[in-house]
């Protein structure tokens, strides 16, 4: 049987984390407005373009730079302050880092808006990332918190109620009609139906 506690193990900044999944997940404080500076640098961005190509104006050197290098750092600097930091451990081939260096080769060329409108995007696509990752969380934190905390054990031919923790691996749990099942496990029943509609919707 397999009791362990589940954990997800992702790399950032070089190094492993572990997460703990049976931790409370948090909301997100400020919902929407807390990505105000990637709001407020597509917003610049859209007036910006709008002027250009709508009203066919678009103010002069260096009045132009100094709007879209502060769009571009509202929008990327969590995208550059990862880049940094990856490249501190002489990692330079990772998503951050060569943004990082598109955009910024953009700047040098004189194409302000394609810069920031290719960190802007690319931020607002790393923004829907982590909603989706939240919100995987928080759907296996809800599986988590429906475990049983008792289960059935057969001990030499008698049953036990005792805690799932204290199940030991090889040991047989019985699963009596309409509980649910606390471990993983081999079926030895000849017959047997589960609703797993928890798991696969």
């Amino acid at each position: 049987m397999n009791q362990e506690t589940p954990v997800i193990s992702a790399n950032e900044d070089g190094e492993e984390e572990t997460l703990d999944l049976t931790a409370p997940v948090t909301e997100e404080e400020g919902g929407v407005l807390s990505h105000w500076p990637l709001l407020t640098a597509l917003f610049i961005l859209i007036v910006m373009l709008t002027l250009q190509f709508g009203f066919k104006y678009e103010p002069a050197f260096p009045i132009n730079l100094i709007i879209y290098t502060a769009a571009f750092l509202l929008a990327g600097y969590n995208v550059l302050g990862m880049a940094y930091r990856k490249a501190k451990h002489f990692d330079f081939f990772n998503e951050f880092f060569l943004m990082s260096v598109a955009t910024i080769g953009a700047f040098s060329i004189g194409s302000y808006s394609e810069g920031v409108a290719v960190m802007v995007f690319y931020s607002i696509g790393e923004w829907f990332q982590d909603a989706a990752v939240d919100k995987a969380k928080k759907s296996i934190k809800a599986l988590l918190d429906i475990r049983p905390d008792k289960v059935t054990v057969v001990r030499d031919g008698k049953t036990l109620v005792t805690d799932p923790k204290e199940i030991k691996i090889d040991e047989i749990i019985q699963v009596n009609a309409g509980e649910k099942v606390a471990l993983d496990g081999q079926l030895f029943s000849d017959e047997a139906s589960f609703n797993t509609a928890a798991l696969t919707g």
